[in-house]
């Protein structure tokens, strides 16, 4: 994997976790909402609002994960760059501590 990998990776696999996780929280309300009011689960069930609210959670997901899309940068200093764990490994090896590549405060 190359350093400017990570910044593609990194923050798509977030956006990709926030939405599994909230469409498995809307996949559990539709199926309360099936056991708790059966003849009424047609009405508010359908695959349209299905739809819909898949597309609204992962537009949201986006939204929410826009800033790891942004927090990353390359430090070319001749040192090799890790950003699995934010750390620049120098020339003999060793991390160096203190500094982390991800965030631009720094």
């Amino acid at each position: 994997m190359q350093v400017y990998d990570a910044f593609i990776y990194y923050p798509v696999s977030n956006v990709f976790s926030c939405s599994s996780v909230w469409i498995i929280v809307l996949l559990t309300v539709e199926r309360y909402i099936s056991v708790r009011f059966p003849l009424k689960a047609k009405e508010l069930c359908t695959r349209r609002l299905a739809r819909r609210t898949i597309v609204v959670v992962v537009v949201l997901a986006l939204a929410i994960n826009i800033p790891r899309f942004l927090c990353s940068t390359v430090v070319q200093s001749g040192a090799e760059v890790d950003l699995a764990n934010g750390t620049r490994t120098s020339e003999n090896g060793h991390g160096t501590s203190g500094e982390c590549v991800r965030d631009l405060a720094e």
